[in-house]
């Protein structure tokens, strides 16, 4: 490149002495100049977008399908991976968007009647029956709903695996106790003072997680089926049953 540059300073220096007039922009330059100088340019800009093609390649080989940008999974030394921020979330300290157990989508009212399996109250006690997801072993229909076996969320009412594709998806009660149980918390605060626990898996790995309350992807182990698992974070008390129509924070994992 810098011989072929060398060149057409040469060249333009001889048409100058010829008394031929020389401007940067001349509309006069002759086929064989313009072709020239078109040259010179489009070495230049394949120097300077080479490299940067190249990180974008890179950066593309890194991130997993279905990932969002600043989510990635981390390996803690449990069993499974956990992912570097919560759903919706671009930063580890982020609290991310709330979810309704068992929705895929976010919205602006969280009462039962907006509710994706609500029924209807129940007339004995007004408690809410659900359509879906009913793994009880009480025999209050009219309380729980009419039992279906389903303990877990399938991958279609998954949040995680709706939204970040692949092989994501939300913990189940066990992994989110194994993290709770098997992991070591500290409190800390960030620069712009969200209250967070950094949480340090047995290889010495570690996550941040906002002090938000999370869901599992199970459904309550108690009699009222309009419950389901989470972590009250906040609490620090371990896993709870808490109400499905709840707008909880997702922290997606992956095997």
């Amino acid at each position: 490149m810098a011989n072929r540059i060398k060149t057409l300073f040469v060249l333009l220096a001889a048409l100058s002495f010829a008394g031929q007039p020389v401007h940067a922009a001349n509309s006069g330059m002759t086929g064989e100049q313009t072709a020239e100088a078109s040259v010179v340019d489009d070495d230049d800009d394949d120097d300077e977008g080479g490299s940067a093609e190249g990180e974008e390649s890179d950066e593309d080989g890194e991130a997993s399908e279905g990932e969002e940008e600043g989510l990635h999974a981390v390996d803690l030394g449990l069993s499974v991976k956990w992912a570097s921020c919560n759903l919706g979330g671009e930063k580890p300290e982020d609290a991310g968007d709330g979810y309704a157990w068992g929705e895929t989508t976010t919205k602006g009212n969280y009462s039962w009647e907006s509710y994706k399996y609500f029924k209807e109250r129940s007339k004995e006690n007004g408690n809410p029956i659900m359509t879906k997801y009913v793994y009880t072993q009480c025999g209050y229909s009219a309380y729980s709903g009419d039992r279906d076996g389903r303990g877990t969320l399938e991958p279609e009412d998954d949040a995680a695996h709706v939204v970040l594709g692949d092989d994501w998806r939300m913990p189940t009660f066990g992994e989110l106790q194994e993290l709770y149980k098997k992991a070591k918390w500290e409190t800390f605060k960030t620069d712009d003072g969200k209250e967070c626990y950094r949480i340090t898996g047995p290889n010495g790995n570690s996550i941040v997680l906002n002090q938000e309350d999370i869901w599992t992807s199970s459904t309550s182990n108690d009699c009222a089926q309009y419950n389901a698992m989470s972590l009250h974070s906040v609490k620090m008390n371990g896993c709870t049953v808490s109400e499905r129509r709840a707008p909880y924070k997702i922290r997606p994992v992956k095997p």
